[in-house]
């Protein structure tokens, strides 16, 4: 019975992350009329929460190799969306932050997950902090046990 329910789950779960796998790759606008992917707009949120991250603490926030988010940052300061700046505590170091237009996208970001969670919140109004706190416990042991699978 456990197996069946336990294959079910799995087959639910990989639906889900199918669908959002396709969201992944949607281009979106954030308010500076030009289209983001979602990786641009994720690295852009983190610099934004964490003004002054340098790029290892970015690489790990964001559980990618140090090399994509140089890239990405890369990419985005072609694009006037980040700055680097020299670290006044370390001349080896160069921290993030974001640009004018970066800041705009960064706000539009966060209006975008708000719009989202204005979307999803009736849908769990009537479910109990019991029942959320065990799935966020299935969701961590599934991440731990995805995670021995990484090579």
């Amino acid at each position: 019975m456990k197996t069946k329910i336990l294959n079910d789950v799995i087959e639910q779960t990989m639906r889900l992350i199918n669908k959002y796998n396709s969201l992944e790759k949607q281009l979106y606008n954030f308010g500076i009329d030009e289209l983001l992917t979602p990786a641009e707009i994720h690295t852009i949120d983190c610099i934004g929460r964490n003004s002054g991250i340098n790029v290892t603490n970015l690489a790990e926030k964001l559980g990618i190799t140090k090399g994509a988010v140089s890239q990405m940052v890369n990419k985005l300061k072609k694009r006037d969306l980040v700055s680097k700046l020299k670290d006044s505590d370390n001349d080896k170091e160069v921290i993030l932050l974001l640009t004018k237009k970066g800041k705009i996208a960064f706000n539009g970001h966060i209006k975008f997950h708000a719009d989202i969670y204005k979307d999803f919140l009736p849908l769990i109004d009537n479910t109990s902090m019991q029942g959320i706190n065990s799935f966020k416990e299935i969701i961590n042991k599934i991440e731990f046990h995805l995670d021995r699978y990484k090579k």
